[in-house]
């Protein structure tokens, strides 16, 4: 766990607030994670090391002080200069294979992109039993086939972390889906017998906050091995200007862990995670996420092979819901067909709509309809607002401009108390005709109450303390007993 001096200096000229908390620049701490290694060139100057991790010179039996003036030639190993010097085409840097080789006794891979002008060369420990070619295959098509039988959304979430968990080994595997507000909520789940549910659980917003869903969107995947690891700090040949006091990590593997989310993870009593993004429509839809709850390293290929898993299981998503779309879409036709097959396009559309009284209410599936006409006045149907609500309704569409199309699952809030709303009454569609004369067709659905139950209180994701320089600290909530909502 990081100290606090060191939780200062993680970004150097960034001071955590309340105010600022949700823009931590996460994506480019002065660390990396502990269990690797980082070397860095610029694109400008290849032959020296621009930046190194504090750790890296040891394993090269080097001493950090005298590479900053020596050619890399002079002081990389013959393999390690080799896959460097290869390299030289920046174009060919982004890899998706690691490119094993040994030094000394121990065994590395070696994970090399070229992101903002600058090489990065990142060094993990390589794992004997490493997935092979013909071992990634098979993960993939262990998860992923038996998805493609499944016609259910809820059956697909569960067997997803069900196969995931088989391949990777985590104790806990989820399916993290975000809402419209991006608070999360746990839709499938596979765990180990002892561990507690996590199944149904909301979690609020401020938990993944937008800094780290934007990455997510970037670079897919993301693994924590070792939460009580110390950071392996960078630092920058004094004889370069580094033009800023950081790097851009975006794209790397090894980027630090910012401490909030190190001592979030330590009240769960998580040790490692591996995170996956699921992107739908160029939008985070959600994450694969896994929690060990002691030290735990995937290796790189088994990450990336994460990645094709995630794409394969956000096709799958898009294909049922599009599926049950079309057979929505396939009813609602034929009720439009029918519907208009009763209404004669050479007579006055709001006197059929207000004597005719077609069976407006299920076109939409609606509790209850209400037709509004300029001059001939008011039909309702079913559950609906009073006279004077919707003549206030029908003023307010007009004010705001939704004279054509507007839909909202709640309406009380959408018109923010300009009209007062009956408790009872839920959502709304309405539609704007302008024929002999103004037509306005409104769909009511009557209120539901909605029970979420979330991993902690909703509203009060950090606790603050008050430090003895007047200095506040941070930190997240402690508790995640189920908070009912």
């Amino acid at each position: 766990m990081q100290n606090e001096d060191q939780e200062l200096t993680l970004y150097e000229d960034f001071k955590l607030t309340e105010e600022n908390c949700d823009k931590e620049p996460i994506n480019r701490p002065r660390a990396i994670q502990g269990h690797g290694h980082m070397l860095v060139f610029d694109e400008k100057n290849p032959g020296y090391l621009f930046a190194i991790c504090e750790k890296a010179a040891s394993i090269l039996g080097k001493e950090r002080d005298a590479l900053w003036g020596s050619p890399v030639k002079d002081w990389m190993p013959g393999t390690m200069l080799t896959l460097y010097e290869e390299m030289g085409s920046p174009h060919k840097w982004d890899s998706v294979d690691p490119m094993p080789f040994d030094l000394g006794n121990r065994e590395f891979n070696i994970i090399r992109h070229v992101h903002a002008g600058k090489r990065f060369l990142e060094i993990e420990p390589r794992i004997n039993g490493s997935a092979s070619d013909l071992s990634t295959f098979r993960a993939i098509r262990m998860v992923t086939q038996p998805l493609y039988r499944i016609q259910h959304l809820e059956e697909l979430y569960h067997e997803l972390a069900r196969q995931y968990k088989k391949v990777t080994g985590y104790d806990r595997v989820m399916v993290y889906k975000f809402d419209t507000d991006y608070h999360g909520h746990v839709v499938g789940e596979a765990r180990e017998e002892h561990l507690e549910p996590f199944l149904g659980l909301h979690y609020p917003a401020t938990d993944i906050p937008k800094m780290a869903r934007d990455l997510f969107l970037l670079n897919r995947s993301r693994i924590i091995t070792d939460i009580d690891l110390e950071n392996n700090w960078l630092h920058f040949n004094p004889q370069m200007d580094p033009g800023a006091p950081y790097l851009d990590l975006t794209y790397t593997q090894l980027r630090a862990t910012s401490p909030i989310h190190i001592e979030y993870l330590k009240n769960m009593g998580v040790r490692a995670t591996f995170n996956l993004a699921i992107v739908i429509e160029n939008k985070l839809w959600g994450l694969i996420a896994c929690h060990h709850y002691s030290p735990y390293f995937l290796p790189y290929e088994m990450r990336k092979t994460g990645e094709l898993i995630a794409n394969s299981f956000a096709q799958r998503i898009v294909e049922i819901d599009q599926d049950n779309y079309l057979k929505k879409a396939r009813v609602y036709f034929e009720r439009e067909v029918d519907f208009l097959s009763k209404i004669n396009p050479s007579m006055d559309l709001g006197i059929q709509l207000m004597d005719a009284k077609p069976d407006i209410t299920g076109l939409c599936d609606a509790d209850g309809c209400a037709v509004m006409i300029s001059n001939a006045g008011l039909y309702t149907s079913g559950s609906t607002p009073g006279k004077n609500t919707l003549i206030q309704l029908m003023q307010w569409l007009k004010k705001e401009g939704h004279n054509e199309v507007f839909h909202t699952d709640h309406l009380a809030q959408a018109v923010a108390q300009q009209v007062e709303i009956p408790q009872e009454i839920g959502g709304m569609i309405s539609i704007g005709i302008n024929a002999w004369e103004e037509i306005f067709l409104l769909w009511f659905k009557d209120a539901q109450q909605h029970i979420f139950h979330w991993g902690g209180d909703p509203t009060q994701p950090y606790e603050v303390d008050y430090l003895q320089n007047g200095e506040i600290r941070l930190s997240p909530r402690k508790s995640f007993e189920k908070w009912k909502q």
